[in-house]
């Protein structure tokens, strides 16, 4: 609980402190965190004696901006939830056993006869008749030279200069019993002077307390995209719908989605510098939306809302999103479609735009290629028809300090693909070797539409003749992926077996899953031969086949078939050395699965998100994050 103690019918007043007020607290009131800023207001109108049409609040919360036990209170406006949510979380982080909170609160008439300083001072009183009051509300002249309009309900600092002109007297009340002349002080009438430009006359009359002050006639916003995030922003607090019935270059005007609600804004261009300002509104909402899937939470108002979140974390899951827009726009409940594309365009904002992103690829590349000597990198694109622009194919690339490692590490290495889950969907190719500690080293990237036996080919093809070297014999443990497959049959990409360059194996984790799959999810047998695949000895290789054939005859026929070329040609011998250990010939180096390259997609998991370019920039700073670390650790000696 926060006890609010309230500060009204005083003025605001400055010292070496910084600023008080000029009277004690009139109320207090208790408040939780859970209180909206509704609820706020309403306790404040209810205490002071008035209604949201005879005046309007303006709010301000004191504070000490010091923390080393001296004093500088300073001011803190509160307009609506988000900053009444700010100085919520400000309250409670003081970690008082009972948190107060000083509001200073000024009220507005809504010229209808409310007097704020008659209601609310107590210290004022009607004087006697023998005692001349000083002015409150406007300079008092006995004679008369001309008529002046009633200006009772409007404050003394909203009177226009042309009230005043020069060798005219004004209007004012004979004091009863008295005949004395009372005349303004050159001090106050300067005063006067100074302010009328904040207060115009002319926008006063016009504007209108029915609903938030953010779509008040009058109202300038520095654009038509700002005007309507702040109509958006309204409706989104207030739990409303809106449309738009027109939308020119002179005019704009919005309604309630509701037949039977009579809400409308109209605002229209302000000057030549793009600015637009309302200039008419109807009475308030009388309808109520759903909380789902609100017509006015668009993309941009959920990139705002997370744009924070984004710069900490530009990796957020849709679930954290989910809760930030929530604690943004507590009545609404928004849908997954418009987080979606809420956290693409927060990403684009931050990173550039998607599109954008690819034509800075290579720029990119010879950035890192400047910095980095010895690094690599291939992008091919296709001319479209009737344009000067080309269409992205594909990207290749590795970094000078992988590519010195190579003859220092292990003659295997494991391939893979994962899913891009960005705005534009493709694959992210890797190769990963294995150092004399079987730790991983991502040797090259890849970035293709989809997997085929043309993207997989440029690939192995790049990464054979610009990272590993032609005559280096390479051992590739992959799945049984069909395209990956045909890249080792086809000799125009430098990877036939038949060369004796490389041989191609098979990961046994991948086999293990799908034989478990084929024989009926018997546990049992997957087990025997997740162990017997392992083994080194031929002798105890037999024993398991042996076995397989009293107790499950359809696995052994499986196991048969998956190193084949083609599992469906019956002449073809079985490839057993594709799958077991014990018939590899020392190739693997006891490396079984494509745990590797596994492991480096879920690395990546989250970069997977992002732009091209970003994804790029992942890689590298992963790269020099790791190569750092095995630095500092092979230097220390441990």
């Amino acid at each position: 609980m926060i006890c609010v103690k309230l500060f009204v019918g005083g003025e605001i007043q400055y010292n070496s402190d910084g600023a008080f007020y000029s009277i004690r607290p009139k109320f207090s009131f208790p408040v939780t965190v859970n209180h909206a800023f509704d609820y706020l207001e309403n306790e404040i109108y209810k205490r002071v004696g008035c209604t949201v049409s005879q005046a309007s609040l303006k709010i301000q919360a004191r504070f000490n901006l010091r923390q080393d036990g001296q004093r500088d209170y300073q001011l803190i406006p509160v307009t609506d939830q988000e900053s009444w949510k700010m100085i919520l979380d400000i309250v409670t982080s003081f970690q008082q056993r009972l948190p107060v909170l000083d509001l200073y609160v000024e009220l507005e008439s809504n010229h209808n006869g409310f007097n704020s300083q008659l209601d609310l001072n107590s210290q004022i009183h009607i004087p006697s008749s023998n005692r001349i009051p000083e002015p409150r509300t406007r300079p008092s002249f006995i004679r008369v030279r001309k008529p002046v309009p009633d200006y009772s309900h409007v404050p003394v600092d909203a009177i226009d200069d042309n009230s005043l002109e020069s060798g005219d007297e004004m209007l004012s009340d004979e004091i009863e019993g008295s005949d004395e002349e009372v005349r303004p002080t050159s001090q106050s009438q300067s005063q006067l002077r100074s302010r009328v430009s904040q207060y115009p006359i002319t926008v006063r009359d016009n504007m209108s307390r029915t609903f938030d002050k953010p779509l008040a006639v009058g109202t300038v916003y520095e654009s038509k995209a700002a005007l309507r995030a702040a109509i958006n922003k309204f409706h989104l607090e207030h739990n409303y719908k809106c449309k738009v019935k027109y939308n020119g270059a002179t005019r704009f005007n919005v309604v309630c989605t509701d037949d039977f609600c009579k809400f409308s804004v109209i605002a229209n261009p302000h000057n030549l510098s793009g600015s637009w300002i309302i200039k008419k509104q109807a009475i308030p909402h009388t309808c109520k939306a759903t909380p789902h899937g609100h017509y006015q939470l668009t993309a941009e108002l959920v990139a705002r809302a997370i744009d924070n979140t984004m710069r900490k974390n530009m990796c957020a899951t849709i679930n954290h999103i989910r809760d930030v827009v929530k604690s943004t726009y507590r009545k609404v409940t928004p849908k997954y479609n418009k987080l979606w594309r809420g956290r693409e365009l927060a990403i684009a904002n931050l990173l550039g735009s998607w599109e954008n992103s690819y034509n800075l690829l290579i720029p990119l590349f010879e950035a890192i290629k400047r910095t980095n000597p010895g690094s690599k990198y291939c992008v091919t694109s296709f001319p479209i028809e009737n344009s000067p622009n080309r269409h992205f194919k594909a990207a290749a690339w590795a970094y000078g300090p992988c590519i010195a490692a190579i003859p220092f590490l292990r003659p295997v290495i494991s391939i893979d693909a994962c899913f891009m889950s960005g705005r534009y969907k493709g694959r992210l190719l890797m190769a990963c070797g294995y150092d004399a500690e079987n730790r991983l080293l991502p040797l090259a990237f890849g970035i293709v539409e989809k997997e085929s036996v043309e993207n997989w080919g440029f690939f192995m093809r790049w990464l054979q003749l610009e990272v590993i070297g032609n005559n280096r014999f390479m051992c590739v443990i992959s799945d049984r992926h069909l395209k990956i497959k045909s890249v080792f049959q086809d000799p125009h990409l430098g990877w036939d077996e038949s060369t004796n360059i490389c041989v191609h194996r098979l990961c046994s984790q991948h086999v293990v899953d799908n034989l478990f799959k084929h024989v009926g999810r018997r546990k049992e047998v997957s087990d025997k031969f997740k162990i017997g695949v392992n083994k080194k000895k031929p002798r105890r290789l037999q024993e398991m086949i042996q076995d397989f054939e009293i107790s499950c005859p359809e696995a052994l026929d499986y196991l048969n078939k998956v190193g084949k070329r083609n599992s469906n040609d019956e002449d073809e011998l079985p490839c057993l050395e594709k799958l077991y250990q014990a018939m590899d010939g020392g190739h693997r180096w006891e490396i079984m699965t494509t745990n590797g390259s596994e492991s480096l997609n879920n690395v990546f998991k989250l970069t997977r998100r992002l732009p091209i370019t970003a994804i790029v920039q992942g890689t590298f700073y992963k790269m020099t994050s790791w190569f750092r670390e095995r630095r500092k650790k092979s230097s220390s000696g441990t």
